[in-house]
């Protein structure tokens, strides 16, 4: 991975690093805007960060983030189809209006960042099970007992 990064660090170096930097951030910029990712006029993602994750680790990643994606999907379609559920979120007025706009999309939010942050006894060595601290339980705080709706399973 150290390789990987000073590798990254080599590309973005001197003058032809500085053009490089400017064309993508010039090719990210236009694409945003052509694509209608933008908020007002600031685009939802204004750089460029690159993921250097090691394959196992992007592995990991893709497979914790798409029972999370499918979770965040299936609660929004639930929440459009059923009034009771959707106000649990207290929408706004405006809030509630974009669900009968087609935003053209599959899904309703353009997430852009879902990291994942690693600590193994390869990469921190310093960190392993057996260092990691264990934290006391949470003291018991009554609560209601969860209801489950039909709408979400």
């Amino acid at each position: 991975m150290p390789d990987a990064v000073i590798a990254y660090h080599a590309l973005l170096g001197g003058s032809a690093g500085e053009r490089l930097a400017a064309e993508s951030q010039g090719a990210l910029d236009e694409q945003l805007a052509r694509r209608g990712l933008v908020f007002g006029e600031r685009a939802l993602c204004t750089v460029l960060r690159p993921r250097l994750y090691t394959p196992e680790h992007f592995r990991l990643l893709t497979t914790r983030v798409r029972p999370l994606m499918r979770a965040f999907s299936q609660a929004f379609r639930a929440a459009a189809a059923d009034r009771a559920l959707r106000d649990q979120f207290r929408l706004a007025e405006w809030e509630e209006a974009l669900l009968d706009i087609d935003s053209g999309f599959d899904e309703p939010s353009p997430t852009s960042r879902l990291d994942l942050f690693v600590i193994d006894p390869i990469t921190a060595p310093w960190r392993s099970p057996s260092t990691t601290p264990r934290f006391p339980p949470a003291p018991h705080t009554p609560t209601r007992s969860p209801t489950r709706s039909s709408t979400c399973r």
